[in-house]
């Protein structure tokens, strides 16, 4: 059951048809395909924004319109601690944040150690140029409009808001293939950091809301949204999926689980989880990924026999006479004739 705030004659997404055919079955990789094709022609060819549709998750026309609309759900007003995702298509909601006296945690500095960082604002958000608001979200204004937290100073989230190149009205999300979004929801559910109350959100245009896509389509570390904003809709997914990422409980268990699922993940561009594994064993094809066993029969095969050196033997007696008074070169090649 989806319940869904005003819709304008939006236009839904559908699955498209398709034969019975592997070849020719949909992926995750043909709805990002759909998707940053659509998206690309809403800006004029050649703009600056449209660098940041391909390939990323696509920052949309209507982007600030729509952290508006999110910062006037219920959800949004209820949260104290909010984290937002680095992409282009979410700063507005970072924006918005500010704007509303909440705690805003993005992540942490690049090549960082820590879980993510809490944003610290020098003085009250209305003293602060958006030129300013602008870098400190990015954690370009020194050092002291941040704090990066590690595992052991956590604070729960009550709203989490990620970016989507394609979502359904289910709550099913596709990102933009590398994974890692899947294993830092992973990582703070396994923390505490993500509760059963902590609402996962995200904003997107209406050309990336799908009414449904294909649940085989979808792995264990796959995690799933509760609330969709787009320009002219809110969709709460209901009832709220549990476990908060799917196949990864909240509480003690191990994160997130290892498997085909990881491998086929991981071949796909993913961080999956279980692949170091496999080839540590000694499962893979390459020389490189077999077992110790298999490498010291090969270098078997490959080494001489141990024994003592062959002798030389010696170079013939070089006769000066049918050399002929030549030089001394002409007569150490006259002896290797």
């Amino acid at each position: 059951m989806v319940a869904s705030e005003p819709e304008d004659d939006v236009q839904k997404n559908s699955p498209p048809p398709m034969e019975n055919n592997d070849d020719n079955a949909p992926s995750k990789r043909f709805y990002r395909q759909q998707v940053w094709t659509t998206m690309k022609a809403l800006f004029p060819q050649g703009s600056a924004s449209s660098n940041y549709v391909n390939r990323k998750i696509p920052l949309f026309p209507a982007a600030e319109q729509t952290a508006e609309r999110l910062a006037e759900t219920p959800e949004f007003k209820q949260a104290t601690n909010i984290k937002v995702n680095i992409d282009m298509a979410q700063e507005a909601v970072k924006l918005q944040v500010l704007k509303a006296n909440k705690t805003l945690f993005v992540a942490p500095s690049q090549k960082s150690d820590y879980l993510y960082a809490k944003i610290k604002l020098p003085s009250s958000v209305e003293e602060v140029p958006l030129v300013q608001q602008r870098r400190i979200v990015k954690m370009l204004a020194g050092e002291d409009t941040y704090e990066e937290l590690g595992i052991d100073q956590t604070e729960p989230l009550d709203m989490v808001v990620v970016g989507c190149v394609a979502v359904s009205e289910r709550g099913q999300r596709i990102g933009k293939g590398n994974g890692y979004v899947d294993l830092e929801i992973a990582i703070l559910v396994q923390l505490g950091v993500i509760t059963p109350k902590t609402v996962i959100a995200t904003t997107v245009a209406d050309e990336q809301v799908f009414s449904e896509l294909q649940a085989d389509l979808f792995q264990p570390y796959d995690f799933t949204v509760d609330l969709i904003v787009t320009p002219t809709r809110v969709i709460r997914v209901e009832p709220r999926p549990e476990p908060r990422a799917i196949g990864v409980p909240v509480g003690p268990a191990v994160v997130p689980p290892a498997g085909r699922g990881a491998r086929a993940e991981e071949a796909e561009g993913a961080p999956g989880v279980g692949g170091q594994a496999h080839r540590a064993e000694g499962r893979g094809h390459g020389r490189g990924e077999l077992p110790e066993a298999a490498h010291a029969r090969q270098r078997k095969r490959r080494r001489p026999a141990a024994g003592p050196a062959p002798p030389v033997e010696p170079a013939p007696p070089v006769d000066a006479q049918q050399c002929g008074g030549r030089g001394r070169q002409e007569r150490q090649r006259a002896g290797r004739w």
